[in-house]
């Protein structure tokens, strides 16, 4: 009995786990493609190879300066 009860919970806790990896970033659809989003998980920003800017970036800054 507690040999069933423990395959039933291995079970439901595996198909939990396998449901998060399937959800969507928070921001996706919204045409950017945001820090956490990747192709994989987020296709309509991301396009395929494409890296996500981080999320304080503007796309303005200068690299930082080299101390020669």
């Amino acid at each position: 009995m507690n040999k069933k009860i423990l395959v039933v919970f291995s079970i439901i806790a595996l198909a939990l786990l396998l449901a998060g990896c399937t959800q969507q970033p928070q921001n996706c659809g919204n045409a950017t493609c945001d820090s956490g989003e990747t192709f994989q998980n987020c296709p309509n920003d991301c396009p395929e190879g494409n890296i996500p800017m981080p999320d304080n970036a503007t796309g303005t800054e200068l690299p930082p300066e080299l101390p020669f």
